[in-house]
């Protein structure tokens, strides 16, 4: 579990120092063709490592969610309930405070930046483009850390979800993901366009071709990076789905073995079916055993009557021939009678 604690807090870290760095590159280059002076660049970049530290330590607490001994806490239903929801939406939890914390240190760059000679005009669309930034990464964190909670579950082999954990996730994720990458998307193309009009008037008309072929190439970067975390995110629910229907696939083999259960590898809809179908093989399973004790008593049961018949029959054997035996010496006390 502590492993995947470290994952996460890796995602992070790695999310967080990537925004990072693109966006004292933007603002380098943007400063470098708005005024061509040095400039007093030490406040952007003491804001930029307050940022990294409290960005990493806020997002960072929720990853202590991933040491929690869920297999222990089967037991206990109320505790095991409130820990895999609370697990179920780090994810989300930590996408919102990231861009949060982004969008606060980005739009900070307004008075940071009036020491670089910045411009008001440049600002604002460089600020939008930073935001979008964060929100790529954000995304990051969110499409691996779901893909990492499915994994750390299915570690811990969990055989039980909470009845009234009805939290609906998987819809929720199958419309907050293609929406939120939607937006983000079409916020980067508007801030890029406003932030190429708004450089227009500061660079030749040689060095505008260059900016312009820069932004088009950041662009298509990002739309590669978003294509990428699309397909990651595709394929960790594909994970879910082939694990579930793997084991469903062994509950119905021919030789249906009671026995087997499915793993829990998600805190939503499938994680509740997968549940309750572990309680019906556990309830089935109680079933035929009782069923087989009951068979054994009855068994028991036909033996003794057996036996019980064997006994009576062979005392009614014996009766009879004492029957028998009576019946002959009354005959011979009846020849004698007659005989006096």
């Amino acid at each position: 579990m502590k492993s995947h604690s470290a994952v996460y807090r890796m995602l992070i870290a790695i999310a967080s120092i990537s925004f990072l760095l693109t966006a004292l590159v933007f603002i380098r280059l943007t400063k470098s063709v708005v005024s061509p002076d040095e400039g007093n660049f030490l406040p952007v970049l003491i804001s930029a490592i307050a940022y990294l530290i409290i960005v990493n330590l806020v997002s960072g607490r929720n990853a202590s969610a991933f040491n929690t001994d869920f297999p222990s806490l089967q037991g206990n239903q109320n505790e095991y309930r409130k820990q895999l929801d609370y697990f179920g939406r780090v994810p989300l939890k930590t996408l919102l405070v990231f861009i949060l914390i982004s969008a606060v240190w980005s739009s900070t760059l307004r008075f940071s930046c009036a020491t670089l000679g910045m411009r008001t005009d440049v600002l604002v669309p460089l600020i939008m483009l930073l935001t979008s930034v964060s929100m790529l990464a954000a995304s990051f964190i969110y499409v691996i850390g779901d893909n990492n909670i499915s994994i750390t579950l299915l570690s811990g082999k969990l055989r039980e979800y909470p009845v009234n954990l009805k939290y609906p996730r998987q819809r929720n994720k199958n419309f907050i993901i293609p929406f939120f990458i939607a937006v983000m998307t079409i916020f980067c193309a508007v801030a890029i366009q406003q932030l190429q009009i708004n450089l227009r008037g500061y660079m030749s008309l040689e060095n505008a071709g260059k900016g312009n072929g820069m932004l088009y190439a950041f662009f298509t970067a990002y739309l590669l990076i978003v294509g990428t975390l699309i397909f990651l995110w595709t394929k960790g629910n594909s994970l879910i789905y082939k694990s579930l229907m793997k084991q469903l696939e062994d509950l119905t083999a021919s030789e249906k073995n009671l026995a087997g259960r499915i793993n829990v590898a998600s805190i939503d809809e499938l994680g509740f079916i997968a549940g309750r179908v572990n309680e019906f093989c556990q309830g089935l399973s109680v079933s035929v055993v009782e069923l087989k004790e009951a068979q054994k008593a009855l068994t028991d049961l036909g033996s003794e009557l057996h036996s019980s018949a064997k006994d009576s029959a062979e005392a009614i054997a014996r009766i009879s021939e004492s029957v028998e035996e009576v019946s002959g010496r009354m005959r011979d006390q009846a020849g004698s009678v007659q005989e006096s």
